[in-house]
């Protein structure tokens, strides 16, 4: 481990609260095939959104869509999306881990982007109309449920890649 996360995790460490998930951390342990089935799925998702993009009649257009959403033809996210989750199951599949950790790098930044624009479009609501804030749910989902996991999987993958070359 690099030497300045160890004088961080031991000057974390002595919070109590902070220890026992330190001590989580370290016993939360999920092998390869898990792993696999996790990335697998995460792409599955990805490239299904892509495909509900893409398959969306020309003249039917969704009721709620982001600032970010509308700032390009539908298709174009969904080809993106397509595109993304492709280049990862292809990288995963043939055991190419750098091509793998492109897929997922990707998806997050895109992940990121709509999150972000999402929760843009919620705070801008909220000051236009002096009302609660109320439907960041969405964004905070596509920000810490999609691209926090794909930055996981994009460790990963690059880990992988690493001790495949170090051999």
């Amino acid at each position: 481990m690099v030497r300045w996360r160890r004088r961080v995790l031991r000057r974390v460490a002595s919070f109590p609260l902070a220890a026992r998930f330190i001590r989580l951390r370290a016993d939360f342990r999920i092998d390869s095939a898990d792993a696999f089935f996790v990335q697998m799925g995460m792409l599955t998702v990805a490239f299904f959104r892509g495909l509900d993009y893409v398959a969306m009649p020309a003249d039917t257009v969704p009721a709620v869509l982001s600032s970010v959403e509308r700032a390009a033809p539908l298709d174009t996210w969904g080809y993106l999306f397509i595109l993304c989750a492709a280049v990862g199951a292809v990288g995963a599949h043939f055991g190419r881990w750098r091509v793998c950790a492109v897929g997922h790098g990707l998806l997050v930044a895109v992940y990121v982007v709509f999150g972000i624009g999402s929760l843009a479009d919620v705070l801008e609501r909220a000051s236009l109309t002096d009302s609660s804030l109320f439907g960041f749910r969405t964004g905070l989902g596509w920000i810490v449920g999609a691209a926090v996991v794909h930055a996981a999987l994009y460790r990963s993958s690059m880990n992988a890649w690493r001790s495949a070359n170090a051999r």
